[in-house]
């Protein structure tokens, strides 16, 4: 890719109360305190500092978000209308918000994170490696897979989602994904088989889904864009291959990277893992002990938070 555009987020802060966490031991983890800011504050300036322009912050319509986000540069507040039952879902459900309020011409050239809002200990230097990796890269839509050795030292004891990806060393789940922009504003020359009813729409997302669960997390790259996959499909021929592979995919007699190649194939859409050292964003807040690990952790170096709001 030459040159560089618009560097937008989306944070995802959504999501139902967690036990353990915040006062009373039952809070929405966008809003719980860990060293004196909120989580999805902590992320949005961090964000800040990477050179994000435009972040874009996706919750509850009754979570009092806005707030803890007043006064950060760039922030815009999205309410979520409907459930989002994975996080693909609500990564899907903040693009579309995107789309909606980018032109076509900024988004033509711009960079894309999605992530969670509680990734208590990544700083700005962090996002700022990502999206410059993304940038000079040739991938479309990608995850972001930290070192498993790194991670297992400066995160000792911690539960990591470890994946193991044919020919390479074990690597760490990261809960940020990153795409281009122009995916979301598509040529429309390029659907070439776009009669598809919500109702097909569905069902492959059905069948994707479970193929995630059958074979594991990095599957759901594909299913994050999957309407755009399918939209480009250009024969019932390629659509047959494209049912093959997954229904081999998630039978396990396919591996992960022959699946989505064959994706890739059939949409021209790039798919692929973002590989790095980041160990900071291997590391998110589920429960009261992860809260105390980012407690101690933060206690030891300065809050990036109250440089930037």
């Amino acid at each position: 890719m030459t040159g560089r555009g618009e560097r937008f987020a989306l944070v995802l802060a959504g999501g139902a109360p967690r036990e353990g966490l915040g006062p009373g031991g039952r809070m929405s983890k966008a809003l719980v305190d860990v060293h004196g800011t909120p989580l999805v504050t902590r992320t949005a300036a961090s964000l800040v500092g990477a050179g994000c322009s435009r972040i874009f912050v996706l919750h509850d319509a009754d979570d009092p978000v806005g707030p803890a986000v007043d006064g950060i540069t760039g922030v815009l507040c999205v309410p979520r209308t409907g459930p989002a039952r994975e996080y693909a879902a609500g990564i899907r459900a903040g693009l579309r918000a995107i789309a909606e309020r980018v032109p076509r011409e900024t988004l033509r050239t711009a960079c894309i994170l999605g992530l969670s809002c509680d990734l208590a200990l990544a700083e700005a230097e962090d996002f700022a490696a990502l999206f410059s990796a993304f940038e000079t890269g040739d991938l479309d839509v990608a995850m972001a897979l930290g070192h498993a050795g790194s991670a297992a030292r400066h995160l000792p004891g911690r539960r990591l989602s470890v994946v193991r990806l044919r020919g390479s060393d074990p690597a760490v789940v990261q809960p940020v994904v990153a795409l281009r922009g122009a995916l979301l504003h598509p040529d429309p020359a390029g659907f070439r088989f776009a009669d598809w009813s919500v109702a097909d729409m569905d069902r492959v997302e059905n069948l994707l889904r479970s193929a995630r669960e059958r074979r594991g997390t990095p599957w759901r790259i594909p299913l994050l864009v999957y309407r755009e996959v399918l939209r480009r499909i250009d024969s019932p021929l390629s659509f047959v291959r494209l049912l093959r592979a997954v229904i081999r995919f998630a039978t396990g007699r396919l591996d992960t990277a022959t699946a989505v190649g064959v994706v890739t194939d059939l949409s021209g859409i790039r798919f692929g893992v973002l590989r790095n050292e980041r160990w900071r964003l291997c590391f998110d807040v589920d429960s009261a002990a992860d809260l105390q690990f980012a407690e101690s952790s933060l206690s030891r170096r300065p809050n990036p938070a109250t440089a930037t709001v």
